[in-house]
């Protein structure tokens, strides 16, 4: 679903996002050869009204084998701000010099509570994400 080419819409509701709850998003991609590849973008969609933060960090490793891997670039985001509008589809990019890998695994962290402005202050958040790009 994250790599199918089909990117998020207007409605978390709709089927295409994957929804974590209070974790933070790990996933590896085969890219069934080794490929030089120099940056990773995740969607996601953010309604804060509704305790659904974006992303607070972004780590990219890679490997040629699929059991050691090496971090090739890591972003730090800010979390949302009081008045963030509901609604919004986000794009994080992390870019980094040409590198040749096989598997690229992503590390997304969630934002860990709901930020002290919120009216769920505290409470853990959910994290809505589509479309992974590997360029």
């Amino acid at each position: 679903m994250l790599v199918d080419g089909l990117q998020g819409d207007d409605n978390y509701r709709s089927g295409r996002y994957i929804g974590l709850y209070g974790q933070n998003f790990d996933a590896i991609i085969d890219l069934q050869e080794t490929k030089e590849i120099s940056s990773v973008s995740l969607g996601t969609y953010l309604v804060p009204g509704d305790y659904i933060f974006g992303l607070t960090g972004l780590e990219i490793y890679g490997s040629n084998d699929g059991s050691a891997y090496s971090k090739i670039a890591s972003k730090t985001i800010p979390v949302l701000e009081k008045g963030s509008k509901n609604n919004v589809l986000k794009r994080d990019t992390v870019s980094f010099g040409k590198t040749k890998a096989r598997y690229v695994r992503i590390i997304g962290k969630n934002t860990p509570v709901l930020p002290k402005w919120h009216p769920g202050a505290g409470k853990r958040t959910y994290l809505f994400l589509d479309e992974i790009t590997i360029d």
